[in-house]
């Protein structure tokens, strides 16, 4: 519950604020929610566990705006902290999808993460990914200059909590 209503703070400046208005009609099926696995992450949450699990978490809203965050979560308790989050834009074309930052969060030290992150403004940048749409998964597979090693993720459906 925590989380979801901080996902929906990441999401109201951008809403009040508007957006690019990016036009999305073919990348309408990846509107909604997504997130990986969780899978375990070596490290000490801000409570001083190390039974810990890392996922990420995506949302792709109609109006053409998103929010991506890495969340560590205790297993013990299910307590959960951001240690990343980013709000933009994103548009898909021709097999591609495009992120345009807008603000950004991210935290070094796990055990350090603070309750309630803010994210900050940054100089708007672009992200370049193609992506393979499942019935009920999402691949993202960055583009990245020649030499660098880049990591592609696999996303499926988020669960909906009422």
């Amino acid at each position: 519950m925590r989380l979801h209503l901080f996902a929906a703070m990441l999401l109201a400046p951008l809403a009040l604020g508007g957006c690019d208005r990016n036009p999305i009609d073919a990348g309408a099926p990846l509107v909604g929610g997504w997130e990986t696995e969780a899978i375990p992450f070596p490290g000490t949450a801000p409570n001083g566990s190390t039974n810990l699990l890392r996922r990420e978490e995506w949302s792709f809203l109609e109006d053409g705006t998103y929010s991506r965050s890495t969340v560590l979560i205790d297993a013990t308790i299910g307590r959960s902290w951001v240690m990343f989050a980013q709000v933009g834009s994103w548009r898909v074309t021709d097999g591609q999808l495009r992120l345009v930052i807008h603000e950004e969060f991210n935290t070094i030290d796990p055990a350090h993460t603070p309750d309630a992150p803010v994210l900050v403004s940054v100089l708007p940048r672009a992200e370049r990914a193609l992506y393979e749409l499942g019935d009920a998964t999402l691949r993202i597979i960055p583009v990245c200059s020649v030499g660098v090693y880049c990591v592609g993720r696999t996303l499926h459906r988020a669960r909906m909590v009422f």
